[in-house]
């Protein structure tokens, strides 16, 4: 699959589902962007985008910067559009393809979604490692 930014393939990067199986994600080697096919953004476990993010920072060859390109989904060749969804922050500019409803994060942007949905939606363990922090 081709990167929906660079438009050059992208590395199958694995990583762990909620149910501790793996899970391929689609990780571009040039801008590090990460493509997820519709129903696997939740399926990740938490802090694994971050893993996945800074273990393969020294291997990308652009910047952290976030560029104006148009993203264009590579299954359809059609623009993808900014996500919108009342539970999906605004500061976390996803893009998803209308037709597939895949989406494609830059650089950064999984670990800040999973951020938010731990602050968000805490679960038991994460309301407990919380209270031991303090």
């Amino acid at each position: 699959m081709k990167c929906p930014k660079c438009n050059i393939i992208m590395d199958i990067v694995r990583t762990k589902s909620h149910y501790y199986q793996n899970l391929m994600l689609d990780q571009c080697p040039e801008c590090g962007g990460i493509w997820v096919d519709e129903g696997e953004l939740y399926q990740i476990q938490k802090g694994e985008a971050r893993i996945i993010e800074t273990k393969n920072m020294p291997k990308l060859k652009k910047s952290l910067m976030h560029d104006d390109r148009p993203a264009i989904c590579p299954r359809h060749k059609i623009p993808m559009l900014t996500f919108r969804d009342p539970n999906f922050p605004s500061n976390i500019p996803a893009r998803k393809c209308p037709i597939c409803h895949n989406l494609f994060f830059e650089r950064g942007d999984l670990t800040k979604w999973q951020a938010y949905v731990i602050r968000r939606w805490p679960t038991e363990s994460d309301r407990w490692v919380g209270r031991v922090k303090k």
